[in-house]
């Protein structure tokens, strides 16, 4: 639950036009280097240790072949004290946990730039202590008052954002349910809002930048998995953002049935 906040931070930095990236990344060594061999196990059966948890989100998240034409990006973003703050108010409102979960794990931003266009996509796969734990927080996500924190905390982070000459215009919150056989059940955000630039070359001139955010995840046992893209002026592909999503899926299920 906690990658929603982070996306959401990361979503804006990419709408003020500056570069995409995550602060934290899996690390193989780290469940390569565990006593137990790191190997994964299914999270919809019993209790997985931490670096089983470490190495189920490492075999699911997105990686550099599965994006022909991107590029990651070697960027991070570092979050602000008041990010940070707004983030826990999101997680609170929302329903998170306060403990915290086994592990948690980014792909890091994939990207690609045009000449005034930029899509980003990353995945995120966090795993909670008990499938009831994470079963709890998907009935947050997909009701409304979810939706109603998601959109407060959007505005508030955009007020405190840092875009130069631009002013952001309404935020605009949409959700559904995507599909996600065989898995506890999915969800889906929008976030569409606008960056307003304003020139001076000569003469005052406005030009108005929209941009798009889509969260979409599913809950597989006590696994959260998130598929996270930004595009700007236009939406992420939605073709190709429904094969990612559904090779997220098939990833958790096949890593799962080897464990």
């Amino acid at each position: 639950m906690r990658s929603i906040a982070t996306v959401l931070g990361l979503g804006i930095a990419c709408a003020a036009l500056s570069s995409c990236g995550h602060s934290h990344n899996y690390d193989p060594g780290e469940a390569q280097g565990s006593p137990h061999g790191g190997r994964s196990r299914n999270p919809t059966h019993g209790q997985l240790t931490k670096p089983q948890a470490i190495a189920f989100a490492g075999a699911v998240n997105l990686r550099s072949g599965d994006l022909p034409g991107f590029s990651a990006s070697a960027r991070h973003n570092r979050e602000t004290e008041g990010e940070k703050r707004l983030g826990r108010q999101l997680l609170r409102c929302v329903g998170a946990a306060a403990e915290n979960g086994l592990a948690e794990a980014s792909s890091g931003d994939f990207e690609r730039r045009g000449l005034a266009s930029v899509l980003s996509v990353s995945s995120n796969v966090g795993v909670a202590r008990t499938s009831a734990v994470a079963a709890k927080e998907l009935s947050h996500l997909r009701g409304d008052h979810g939706r109603k924190c998601v959109a407060f905390y959007f505005t508030q982070l955009l007020k405190i954002q840092r875009l130069g000459s631009g002013t952001v215009g309404p935020v605009s919150v949409q959700h559904g349910t995507p599909p996600a056989p065989g898995t506890t059940g999915g969800f889906a955000w929008r976030i569409i809002a606008s960056v307003t630039v304003h020139l001076t070359r000569g003469r005052l001139r406005s030009v108005q930048v929209p941009f798009y955010i889509d969260i979409l995840g599913f809950v597989y046992g006590s696994a959260e998995v998130t598929l996270f893209s930004f595009g700007t002026p236009a939406p992420f592909p939605a073709a190709a953002q429904q094969h990612l999503y559904a090779l997220l899926l098939a990833r958790a299920k096949l890593t799962g049935s080897r464990g």
